[in-house]
């Protein structure tokens, strides 16, 4: 029998999705010609694209920018996430709501984080970006002419990793990619470059920027491959990558087109968040300029390469930003993530090799290329590296975007910001954004690296410093992340959807009466943490709660604690926390360490076919080689939280196996389908030459191939795991 190598371990669940071009982007440009999808229009799309229209309904239920009623002349967002409830923000919403609630013109909707915390308390009004307080003379343009087209709010000067002076067109910019089109600069040089430079993902989880570039590059050599830059920055407090995709639209999409032609990718996308209007447009003015000057095209710089560049407008979601969800969103499914492995480096859009980083890390990339990985790592403090872009905001004076050396203090960037409103002391931060946990005023001395925030319990994550000043009541503010993290989950998995809400619950009743934490109800916000922290398929679940563990034990502010007092509490509880990895990166033989099935499975025989891509724990023994297995599973990385280690039936156990082969290799041995099962049944007689012939597997078989079983091949003895 043939043994097809198509398939992949862990992607069983997108066997019943429809193929084919995406809808999505059909869909805004409805929505965007309409302000809403009538009925009739999604017939029409359903009768040209050939496909169902409940596949189209479910598609427009999952994503929240979709809207299927007529929408008011005026449509009023506003924020009431943690940034903006800071800044008096439900005050502002109360206010808001007396004057417009009743005014049949104006939809009002509270809404999750606009991306414009650094405006706070932020509105929108017809999707015009605008502090609350310009919300009334938005809405008087609305009832008339309209609100018209924002800007993008810009910088005169460039930014310190900028080595383009102000003023350069396209002309003079983009060096390092006409560089490598001319084959003055090699693939392997620059992945060796940015290795050296120490540059790792800016995004949130930090993985080395070289070497997910060589891994990509190595990937199904010859074969498809794409590139995508995650501008869906969506978490509370985050801001960053918008200024960076005003300031520096250059730096990020040479960064982009650097990618694509290092890993071997023609084709390239910004995803960006729908609310980032103003960005968009600049974007696509680079992007326009670029292909009328043929750095991009056909014919890039004249190198006989292909460069592509496109924008994908999300329809919505904070779980999109997540690469698994984003790829799905792109492939025009329901944005909800897959389980890993297989990696997208391996396995990406549309089942093809893809490179994916942050806006930031892309923006990083030329001026590493142009100055060296040396004076990179010149510009950070003591051990840190490079520079690093933060977005701050809550109670300090001047919320913004700031960029400082990597391993700046969390002190001295509250400085940088001016210090804490009014003259008040430090009550708690946030140092990397919702997913991160809260630490105390005795931290503030803490440097703002990868390692150093993980080992005081807490992470650099996506780069947005919170502050809280002394006297904000902490509970409080970890409730109202949560309540972001409820509202966000895409449902796909119980503990996240399930236990985000129950917590939300138990605490907003606490917070409602006036009461504190009795020990049954801090016990149980312990223990849905660790459920949903050792459960959920994707970080958004893991992490929903670990912002409300960090201040568990804390006095709620209320304006009567003293700041030392609280330091105290929060040092105690930030000890508990010490040590704890919420994205840690490890090979597979780490993460396997000591991991055995849940529970015992039968004895059953399982076809040949049903083995391939999965991973052996241990050695195997056979005469003949086995079918080659995935190899982001062998050599690959993974990223878990904590101690954790899960299976399902998208992400099948691993194997436990007895004896030794040769991995990565055809077998040896050619029958027609049934033939080697009849042999296997004369065979049974000898255990010796059973188990030499077929070899033994322990494990659950999640991926077990019925049609494989039944058309004969190769089985394999399943039995109990030890």
């Amino acid at each position: 029998m043939t043994i097809s190598p198509e398939r992949v371990a862990g992607v069983e669940a997108r066997a019943g999705k429809f193929p084919g071009p995406s809808l999505i982007p059909a869909l805004n440009a409805i929505q965007a010609r309409l302000g809403w999808l009538p009925r009739e229009e999604l017939e029409e799309l359903a009768r040209e694209v050939r496909r169902p229209r409940y596949e189209i309904e479910g598609l427009i239920s999952f994503y929240p920018h979709f809207r299927t009623t007529p929408p008011k002349k005026v449509q009023l967002s506003v924020c009431h996430d943690l940034s903006c409830w800071l800044r008096s923000g439900d005050d502002r919403i109360a206010e808001i709501k007396a004057k417009y609630g009743q005014d049949t013109d104006v939809e009002l909707v509270e809404v999750s984080c606009l991306g414009r915390c650094d405006v706070a308390p932020a509105a929108a009004v017809n999707e015009h970006p605008t502090p609350v307080s310009e919300v009334d003379n938005l809405v008087t343009s609305a009832r008339g002419e309209g609100v018209g087209h924002a800007s993008a709010s810009r910088r005169a000067e460039p930014w310190p990793n900028d080595p383009y002076p102000a003023g350069y067109g396209v002309a003079e910019r983009y060096k390092s990619l006409r560089a490598f089109l001319a084959g003055e600069i090699s693939a392997e040089s620059i992945v060796a470059t940015l290795k050296d430079s120490g540059l790792r993902g800016m995004g949130g989880a930090g993985f080395p920027t070289g070497q997910k570039w060589g891994l990509v590059a190595a990937a199904q050599p010859g074969t498809v491959k794409y590139a995508i830059c995650n501008a869906d920055e969506s978490e509370p407090g985050t801001f960053k990558d918008r200024q960076i995709l005003a300031d520096q639209p250059h730096l990020v999409l040479e960064g982009l087109l650097l990618g694509m032609a290092v890993v071997g990718a023609e084709e390239g996308w910004v995803f960006i968040r729908h609310e980032y209007g103003p960005e968009e447009h600049v974007l696509r003015e680079e992007i326009a300029a670029l292909r009328e000057a043929g750095v991009i095209g056909a014919d890039a710089c004249g190198s006989g390469k292909r460069l592509q560049l496109d924008i994908f407008v999300s329809p919505g979601g904070y779980i999109l930003g997540e690469e698994t969800a984003l790829l799905e969103c792109m492939e025009g499914h329901r944005g909800e993530p897959r389980n890993k492995p297989p990696f997208p480096g391996n396995y990406g859009l549309h089942g093809r090799p893809t490179l994916i980083n942050s806006v930031e890390t892309f923006a990083d990339v030329p001026v590493i290329l142009q100055r060296g990985a040396e004076w990179w790592a010149e510009q950070g403090v003591g051990e840190s590296v490079g520079w690093k872009f933060f977005a701050v905001s809550g109670h300090v004076q001047n919320p913004g975007v700031y960029c400082v050396p990597m391993g700046t203090t969390v002190r001295e960037l509250i400085d940088t910001a001016g210090g804490v409103l009014d003259g008040a002391e430090v009550g708690a931060v946030q140092p990397g954004g919702a997913s991160s946990n809260f630490i105390g005023p005795d931290q503030l001395d803490l440097q703002l690296d990868f390692g150093t925030l993980a080992k005081a319990g807490t992470m650099l994550g996506s780069g947005a410093l919170v502050v809280l000043a002394e006297g904000t009541d902490l509970l409080a503010a970890s409730t109202n992340v949560l309540r972001f993290f409820r509202n966000e989950s895409c449902g796909k998995c119980v503990p996240c959807r399930v236990g985000s809400t129950k917590a939300h619950t138990l605490l907003r009743g606490v917070l409602d009466s006036g009461s504190t934490l009795d020990e049954a109800q801090r016990g149980k916000i312990l223990q849905l943490e660790e459920a949903m922290r050792k459960t959920s398929i994707c970080g958004l679940g893991q992490v929903a709660l670990g912002p409300v563990v960090s201040v568990l034990g804390l006095d709620k502010g209320g304006g009567s604690g003293t700041s030392a007092a609280q330091a105290g509490r929060i040092e105690g509880t930030a000890r508990t926390l010490s040590g704890r990895e919420f994205f840690t990166t490890r090979t597979v033989a780490e993460a396997l360490a000591g991991f055995r099935p849940a529970h015992r499975t039968g004895v059953e025989e399982v076809a040949l076919s049903a083995a391939l891509h999965r991973v052996p724990a241990a050695d195997i023994l056979s005469p003949q080689a086995l079918p080659g297995f995935a190899k982001s599973t062998v050599d690959g990385f993974a990223v878990r939280a904590a101690d954790t280690y899960g299976a399902s039936e998208g992400l099948p156990s691993y194997l436990d196996l007895i004896g030794s082969v040769r991995m990565g290799e055809a077998p040896t041995v050619s029958v027609k389908p049934g033939g080697l099962r009849r042999d296997a049944d004369r065979w049974r007689g000898s255990r010796r030459r059973r188990r030499g012939r077929h070899g033994r597997v322990h494990g659950r078989d999640h991926a077990r191939n019925d049609r494989g079983d039944k058309a004969g091949g190769a089985g394999w003895r399943h039995r109990p795991c030890r």
